[in-house]
């Protein structure tokens, strides 16, 4: 039986296994450190994340380990709290995304698209997928230079890395929408590939706002990637997904 650290080749990821043998999840503190695990796989989780129970944003090291004081992320100094860890955003850095200009990438990109994820993922063949359509509205829009075009998995990321709060968590009473709220669809570590979808609000009638995306809506038609759809019609074909909400601070 293996206890501590392990880590799973053929799932890709890294676990805790406590003395007893049981993995563990969620926060951990282990050896003077606290650790994040995801709550449905054990796998250990590492960069920028959210932790709903405290309300609180945070960043783990490549090791999984909780950090503190002054930290770069994604070329973005950040100052986190000394004792609870939590991220202030640096100022005049973590702001600059313009989510007007970032909608507008969308519009501009209308009839000119063709869905793929093999091609260039961003439109600069022609073709685009929606997360690498997203990453890239982002960064014309303001946002810091992006280390690959991210998957709907690397995307939580980025935009906590460039001011964006995550304000819904699957809640399946719903929210109350905003011009140019970014939904995720797809949970995490179960989204890649065509396990998960991102576009953004596009309109702030908040009984039946519009979703503006890079999808495959029309089968891959030529020029038609990206849609404007109203969005309860939408989630209603995909069978309400399990969603992320994520809004500009």
């Amino acid at each position: 039986m293996k206890t501590g650290f392990q880590n799973i080749t053929n799932q890709q990821k890294t676990v805790y296994y406590a003395t007893d043998g049981r993995m563990q999840y969620g926060q951990q503190r282990i050896n003077r450190h606290w650790y994040l695990f995801q709550k449905q796989t054990g796998a250990m989780q590492t960069g920028i994340q959210y932790i709903p129970e405290q309300h609180k944003t945070v960043y783990y090291a490549t090791d999984g380990q909780m950090q503190y004081g002054q930290q770069v992320i994604a070329n973005v100094w950040y100052q986190s709290n000394k004792i609870t860890g939590a991220l202030i955003y640096a100022p005049n850095q973590a702001h600059k995304v313009d989510i007007v200009k970032t909608v507008e990438w969308f519009e501009a990109n209308k009839n000119k698209l063709t869905y793929s994820m093999y091609g260039s993922r961003n439109g600069t063949d022609g073709t685009a997928d929606c997360s690498g359509s997203v990453t890239e509205a982002l960064y014309e829009a303001g946002a810091t230079q992006p280390d690959y075009l991210y998957s709907t998995e690397g995307l939580h990321r980025y935009l906590l890395a460039n001011g964006f709060k995550l304000v819904v968590d699957n809640d399946q009473n719903g929210w109350h929408s905003n011009y140019g709220d970014v939904v995720i669809w797809g949970q995490k570590g179960y989204s890649l590939g065509a396990g998960g979808h991102v576009g953004l609000i596009s309109s702030s009638d908040d009984d039946n706002p519009a979703f503006i995306s890079t999808c495959y809506y029309t089968g891959g038609q030529k020029n038609t990637a990206v849609q404007e759809l109203s969005y309860n019609d939408f989630v209603k074909r995909a069978n309400y997904p399990y969603y992320y909400v994520y809004r500009l601070a």
